[in-house]
């Protein structure tokens, strides 16, 4: 079509509920997830399709170990617990009586066995999901930390290698925090191969060796394991050795500082008489000015005195140099007067020779 060509309008509205049906289908996909993780969790959830049942033990009490009055049976799919682990695979795929009858019996809790199940399926478990309506309270993280122990020991059993990386991680939380724990912790690291769980418990171990010693079943502890008990005197020798090393470096360096010190402390005393000879010659400067200082002040009244004889002396010379004047308008008035006489002669003798003439 054309720029500018408009659809008839059968055409557009049949094509209109066309793409309404397009969007509608989208929602309800959208709705049910397009997930991997999230479908696989409400395959479990809603056991669709399930062709293995787990009997775990109940939590009923009184109840034995493999009594069936106490069991729980979980459903699940083999397809699942074959490719999360090797040995629901042993046990499904072969000859046992587990393969021919589809039913594992197993020996753990059945809300451990939940929560190896979630993470066959999510490829992960939230540990405190469990007790989460304990408000997070001190008996709600104590109990987190017991399922995590369990949940440790099923996932060495079932070889579910990310599943004990996440309980040895939220044990190793709490093993710094709880040392009246660790002595349980260690044990259990150890059972089951947690080797940073183990690493850390004896780390911490070690640094509260005295308080331990102190509990009632330290004793029992030392009785039945004496290799925990060597690998824990051994972190303690280590933790000795390096703490001396540590003292060691740390005496070292301060001799270095010590000398360093004395070296300052020399250049200080050095510098401290420097500045006594520099201060004993700045007073004989200053002593030196204030001799010159009295010389100027003796130098100025002599001028001033001189000053005075010199005004006295220039009045006197006003003086004297007024008094030539004076003479000098006697000198012109005593010239006018002979010029005066002169003529007054020169006009006797005239009137003599008119006199004498006539």
């Amino acid at each position: 079509m054309g720029v500018g060509m408009h659809l008839a309008p059968p055409l557009q509205s049949k094509m209109q509920k066309h793409t309404d049906v397009y969007h509608n289908d989208a929602a309800s996909e959208g709705h049910q997830g397009d997930d991997l993780i999230s479908d696989l969790a409400r395959l479990l959830e809603q056991g669709m399709l399930s062709d293995v049942v787990l009997q775990a033990q109940g939590n009923q009490q009184g109840g034995v170990s493999g009594d069936k009055a106490s069991r729980v049976e979980l459903r699940a799919h083999k397809a699942v617990l074959v490719a999360r682990s090797p040995v629901f695979q042993r046990l499904l795929m072969s000859d046992m009586v587990e393969s021919r009858t589809s039913t594992v019996a197993v020996d753990f809790p059945a809300h451990i066995m939940e929560l190896v199940l979630r993470y066959a399926y999510a490829g992960s478990v939230d540990l405190g999901a469990e007790d989460a309506k304990g408000g997070g309270g001190k008996q709600s993280r104590e109990a987190e930390a017991v399922t995590a122990m369990a949940l440790l020991a099923a996932a060495d059993y079932y070889q579910m290698s990310g599943l004990k990386r996440q309980c040895e991680g939220r044990l190793l939380q709490r093993v710094g925090l709880v040392p009246e724990e660790v002595l349980q912790t260690m044990l259990l690291a150890d059972r089951y191969g947690a080797r940073a769980l183990k690493e850390a418990a004896l780390d911490v171990a070690a640094d509260h060796l005295k308080p331990l010693r102190q509990l009632p079943e330290w004793a029992d502890f030392a009785r039945h394991n004496h290799e925990l008990v060597v690998e824990l005197m051994g972190v303690l020798v280590d933790k000795l050795v390096k703490a001396r090393q540590a003292m060691t470096v740390q005496a070292v360096k301060l001799e270095k500082v010590q000398q360093a010190a004395a070296v300052q402390a020399d250049k200080l005393e050095k510098a401290q008489q420097a500045m006594t000879v520099q201060a004993d010659k700045l007073e004989k400067a200053q002593q030196t000015v204030a001799v010159q200082a009295d010389k100027l002040e003796k130098a100025q009244q002599a001028m001033t005195v001189q000053a005075d004889k010199l005004e006295k002396a220039q009045q006197a010379m006003t003086v004297q140099a007024d008094k030539p004047e004076q003479a000098r308008q006697v000198v012109d008035e005593l010239k006018t007067l002979q010029v005066l006489l002169a003529g007054i002669k020169n006009l006797r003798q005239a009137i003599q020779l008119i006199q004498t003439s006539a």
